[in-house]
C-alpha cells in the first residue's frame, strides 16, 4: 500500500508541474463550467416556478443533486479520465509495451498516470450550487448519519464509474482503433445530471440494477434524503466491489490476448 501511494504522490507531483504548462487551458474550461452551471440552475428555477416537484422531487433536492453531479465530474475528470481515454494512443504508439514492464500493477499506472489536478477548480460551481440548495433545506433533513451515508455512497458510484468507463477503455486492447470513447463518456454521464425515476420505471430499474447508473449519484442521493431505505448503501457498496474487481478481470484477460506493436 505504501508503494502504492508513494507511486501516486510522484504520478500527482508529475502531473501538476505538466498542467501548469496549459494555465490558459485551465481557466477556460473553469470559465466554461461556471456560465454551464449558471444556466442549470436558471433551467431548474424556471422549471419549478411551474410547478413545486417534478415526479416526488422538489427544487432543493434536484438543485443538491446538480451539484453532487458537477462534483462528481470534476472529480473522475481530475483522477481518471485522461488516462482511460488514451488507452487507444497508448496501443497505437508502443506506450502500453512500456507500461507493461514496470514493476507496478499495470491497471494502477494506468489509471493515475494522467491525473489533471486543475480539473478540481471545476467542482467549484458545484460547491456553490450546494451551498445554495442548503439554504432552503428544512433542518430536519439535514443529519450527520445522513452525510455520512452520502459521502460512503458517493465514493462507492465514483467507483463504480471508474469501472464502467475502464472496462468500455479496455477494449481498445480488442478493437485496436477505439476512438469513440470519449463521446461513450458523454453519453454515460448525461443520464446522471437527473434522477433516474425520470426515465420511468422499467428503464429506472434497468439503470439500477442492470447498468447501474442509478447507483452513481441518484441512489447516493436518495439515501441521504431518506427516499429509499439505508439498506441501499450496502448494495452500493456491494456493485462497487463487484465491478472494480471485474474491471480487473477484463484487463488482465485482455492483456493476454493484446498484440504488442513489437509482435
Amino acid at each position: 500500500m505504501i508503494r502504492f501511494l508513494k507511486l501516486f504522490s510522484t504520478l500527482f507531483s508529475f502531473s501538476i508541474k505538466t498542467y501548469l504548462e496549459y494555465r490558459g487551458n485551465v481557466l477556460g474550461s473553469f470559465i466554461n463550467s461556471l456560465v454551464t452551471a449558471f444556466l442549470v440552475v436558471v433551467f431548474i428555477e424556471v422549471i419549478f416556478s411551474l410547478s413545486p416537484q417534478v415526479n416526488g422531487w422538489l427544487r432543493y433536492q434536484l438543485l443538491f443533486l446538480t451539484g453532487i453531479y458537477r462534483i462528481m465530474l470534476s472529480v473522475f475528470a481530475t483522477f481518471f479520465l485522461t488516462s482511460v481515454n488514451r488507452m487507444t494512443s497508448y496501443i497505437h504508439r508502443g506506450e502500453l509495451d512500456l507500461l507493461l514492464t514496470k514493476p507496478i500493477n499495470s491497471q494502477f499506472l494506468l489509471t493515475f498516470k494522467n491525473i489533471k489536478p486543475f480539473e478540481m477548480l471545476n467542482s467549484l460551481p458545484g460547491w456553490i450550487i450546494i451551498l445554495y440548495s442548503l439554504q432552503q433545506f428544512p433542518r430536519h433533513e439535514i443529519h450527520t448519519l445522513n452525510i455520512l451515508f452520502l459521502i460512503i455512497s458517493l465514493i462507492t458510484g465514483l467507483i463504480i464509474l471508474y469501472s464502467l468507463y475502464f472496462m468500455l477503455g479496455t477494449l481498445a486492447v480488442w478493437l485496436k482503433r477505439f476512438s469513440s470513447l470519449n463521446e461513450i463518456y458523454y453519453v454515460i454521464r448525461e443520464p446522471l445530471s437527473i434522477p433516474v425515476d425520470f426515465f420511468g420505471r422499467t428503464t429506472s430499474l434497468l439503470l439500477t440494477f442492470i447498468f447501474p447508473l442509478a447507483l452513481i449519484i441518484t441512489i447516493p442521493l436518495k439515501i441521504s434524503l431518506n427516499k429509499i431505505p439505508s439498506s441501499f448503501l450496502l448494495i452500493s457498496i456491494v456493485a462497487a466491489a463487484v465491478f472494480l474487481y471485474l474491471s480487473k478481470v477484463f484487463w488482465n484477460f485482455s492483456l493476454k490476448h493484446y498484440t504488442s506493436t513489437g509482435s
